[in-house]
């Protein structure tokens, strides 16, 4: 890692060695260093995951922070990626609302779904999950497109 997270070569040398089927990233606000990536990077980062076929599971917590960001991670790839964005730790713990955008509709039919009849669930509070919403719209949904 450097001052902005994951480095590419360190990913595609990991990638032709032992041929991940997933990548996990946090590449705004990486927990603990807060690094952000660039937009380069992040290109290549999921330029990387393109060419050898790994999955992407963005952890896009922490993006409703700061202002000013680059594009998620998955707008690069978005094919591949398993893009996540909860709102309890970045705007209030009451809000209980997460989002998750699947690389397909047909992804979220059958990976995603069948869990749903083995889950816990909790009512978030209405307001809260109003301003959630509105929240996100507006600063990382216009990136990411999907099927779904």
């Amino acid at each position: 890692m450097d001052q902005e997270g994951m480095l590419p070569d360190a990913f595609e040398a990991v990638c032709r060695e032992h041929r991940p089927a997933a990548l996990y990233a946090q590449p705004t606000m990486h927990n603990p260093t807060t690094a952000i990536m660039s937009i380069e990077r992040r290109k290549a980062i999921a330029g990387i995951a393109r060419k050898h076929g790994v999955a992407i599971f963005e952890d896009d917590i922490y993006s409703l922070l700061p202002t000013d960001l680059p594009p998620p991670l998955s707008a690069y790839a978005p094919e591949l990626s398993w893009y996540v964005l909860g709102t309890a730790k970045s705007m209030a713990p009451v809000f209980k609302v997460a989002y998750v955008v699947a690389p397909s509709a047909e992804a979220a039919r059958t990976r995603f779904w069948p869990g749903d009849r083995a889950t816990y669930w909790m009512c978030a509070p209405q307001k809260g999950v109003c301003l959630a919403c509105d929240r996100i719209s507006r600063s990382r949904f216009p990136y990411l497109k999907t099927d779904a």
